[in-house]
């Protein structure tokens, strides 16, 4: 499960001056339901922007990426899932941490995959068709 937001109080003085800063929760998901079939045993997430929009970029140890549109927080929208194996992602099994990086114009997830002892490089550009 990733959560995006969870309950707490949080205290805090400035100036002299208490404070109390209220953090609520935002909105959760849940593998396997809505869509998300990629988030079991999520593992590393980064955020990025791509036209416009704010997408998370989850890596699961169950050899997937996730791909969640969050630019509305409240309502995270799965946008697609990348497998290992599949249309000629082979560099996924154990998918561990992702970095972002933008390149001429394009946006590339570059995640390590630790059962693989490799690096898949993905062009997400278009996040709906990695």
């Amino acid at each position: 499960m990733v959560v995006v937001m969870s309950l707490a109080i949080v205290g805090f003085v400035v100036d002299g001056a208490e404070a109390n800063l209220i953090v609520s929760p935002v909105a959760a998901i849940t593998y396997d339901t809505d869509g998300f079939a990629e988030l079991d045993f999520p593992v590393y997430v980064t955020i990025t922007e791509i036209s416009g929009r704010i997408y998370a970029i989850v890596t699961t140890a169950n050899d997937s990426v996730q791909i969640i549109d969050i630019t509305e927080p409240a309502a995270p929208t799965p946008v697609t899932g990348i497998t290992d194996g599949v249309d000629g992602f082979t560099h996924l099994e154990g998918a561990w941490e992702v970095a972002i990086t933008q390149i001429s114009g394009r946006a590339y997830a570059v995640v390590a995959a630790i059962d693989d002892d490799g690096v898949q490089i993905i062009d997400i550009t278009e996040p709906a068709a990695p």
